[in-house]
Order: structure tokens, then C-alpha cells, then sequence
């Protein structure tokens, strides 16, 4: 258009002429990247946990983890999980453990698994489909919890270290319906290195032998 239009100064006109051979050059060369030499050298740098927030990120982080979270909690809300096969166990609850088990019940709840899922209401992440799994019990399991079907199941339960209880809690005296021994692969699925670099099997173990919880002598 300015090409046309007589009232444009010639020296506007070569200006923009000049203007545009640069960016046609420019393109051109983009077209033909030479890949010799560092195009990019990136350093990952870890802050230490007492280093601050930064006010602004923080807000806007918090704003995107709100919008997940209310888009999953509906969007996901028919989300159901699989009934149990016939004859075999479902999920329970821990409630429904402390009848027998209260001195381990009342144990576990002081314990950061059994507040495992407040810690993700708090930063509004228990939607999340990154995180929830890790913060319930029997997630995605036959018979157990989706994202959101948690109700009895919240918190990182007996369930999820010694497997579904309901024919155990049917007959609690039969043998073999629940697991006592826990293997290092069961914890190691939520305490990966990425999550938990602190992570040491036999130590975090006994950490978790407790008064009616494996301590020799106590009931189980």
C-alpha cells in the first residue's frame, strides 16, 4: 500500500525497502542453520529449601493448581473405580482396621500417611492427577479409589502397605487374607527418587515398627 500511495516520502519508502531485505536475509539464513558450535547451554541450579518464594510465581503457580483442580474435580467426577473381581478382596478403609487394631490405628493416624491427603488440599493438588495417587489408598485398584471416589480411602492406608482388607475383616482369623511382610518394591512406587531422594528402605522401615504395629510382643 505505502508503494502506491504518492503522498509516502521516497526516503520512508527505501527505509522500509532496506528493512525488509534484512528480514528476507535474515529468514533465509534461519532456513540453512549450521549446527557447529553450543547453540544453547542451559545450568540447572537447586535451591535449598530456606530459600524464599518468590511472592508473584507463587501466586500465579497457586492459580494454576486452583483451575486444575476445580477443572478435574468435575470434569472427572464419573471417573468410578472398577468393583473387585468376584471372591477377591476390596478396599475397606483404615476405619475399618481400628476395631481390632486401635493401638495401630490411632499410631498410624499421627504419622505423615495418615495425613497424607491433607497435605495436598492444602496446595489445592488433591485432583491433581500427578499427585493423588500417592495420597490414597487403593488408587486405580480393583474395588478401590479414582481421583475422585476417596471416600473411606484418603490418606496413604493399612491397605496400601498390607493389601485389601474386606476378607480379612470377615474373617480375621483366617490366615493369609492380608499381608503382614512389606516389600521394599511396595513402598518404592511412591518413594521414588524424584519425590523421596531421602529414601532408604530398611531405615524408613523402622521408623514404622510401632506399639501394635510390629514391635515384638505387642498384638497385631
Amino acid at each position: 500500500a505505502w508503494e502506491k500511495d504518492p503522498k509516502i516520502a521516497k526516503a520512508d519508502l527505501e527505509s522500509q525497502r532496506a528493512r525488509l531485505r534484512e528480514l528476507e536475509a535474515e529468514r533465509e539464513r534461519a532456513q540453512k542453520p549450521s549446527f557447529a558450535g553450543r547453540w544453547l547451554n542451559a545450568e540447572l541450579l537447586e535451591l535449598s529449601p530456606d530459600v524464599p518464594d518468590d511472592p508473584a510465581l507463587k501466586k500465579q503457580l497457586e492459580a494454576h493448581d486452583i483451575r486444575v483442580n476445580d477443572n478435574n474435580r468435575t470434569s472427572l467426577a464419573g471417573l468410578e473405580p472398577l468393583p473387585a473381581d468376584k471372591g477377591t478382596a476390596a478396599y475397606a478403609g483404615s476405619e475399618s482396621c481400628a476395631s481390632c487394631h486401635k493401638e495401630a490405628y490411632t499410631w498410624w493416624r499421627g504419622t505423615k500417611h495418615g495425613r497424607a491427603y491433607e497435605t495436598l488440599e492444602r496446595v489445592h493438588k488433591e485432583f491433581n492427577l500427578s499427585c493423588v495417587s500417592c495420597h490414597v489408598t487403593g488408587y486405580n485398584m480393583k474395588g478401590g479409589s479414582t481421583v475422585t471416589h476417596v471416600d473411606g480411602l484418603k490418606d496413604v492406608g493399612c491397605e496400601n502397605c498390607h493389601g485389601p482388607g474386606s476378607l480379612h475383616n470377615a474373617a480375621p482369623k483366617q490366615p493369609g487374607l492380608i499381608a503382614l511382610a512389606v516389600p521394599e518394591s511396595v513402598c518404592g512406587g511412591c518413594h521414588t527418587p524424584e519425590h523421596s531422594d531421602r529414601f532408604v528402605y530398611e531405615a524408613f522401615r523402622q521408623m514404622l515398627i510401632a506399639p501394635g504395629h510390629g514391635r515384638p510382643g505387642d498384638r497385631q
